[in-house]
């Protein structure tokens, strides 16, 4: 299991398990399969995460190449908030 953030053509920023990726004709990465989106947002509190995917937040979805700007990986602190957000499992 790997986590992503990804800043998206429409801004935003999302984190999210990657499952695996699909490949075009051409051997390209065409999407993403991720699994529980969660979009970062700044709170009075400061950073937060918020389902990306209301009615599905635990789902597994394609997320095309052409909607992402950067795939990236989180910062170990954003990365732990996810993980416990989205995980059973307490973290340390």
């Amino acid at each position: 299991m790997k986590v992503l953030a990804f800043k998206m053509i429409t801004g935003e920023e999302v984190l999210a398990r990657v499952n695996g990726t699909q490949e075009d004709s051409k051997g390209k990465i065409a999407h993403y399969v991720i699994e529980s989106p969660m979009t970062l947002m700044v709170g009075q509190g400061g950073l937060g995460l918020m389902p990306w995917a209301l009615a599905n937040p635990e789902g597994e979805f394609e997320l095309p190449v052409s909607a992402i700007l950067l795939a990236y990986p989180a910062q170990s602190e954003i990365e732990k908030q996810f993980l416990s957000r989205t995980s059973k499992i307490a973290l340390a």
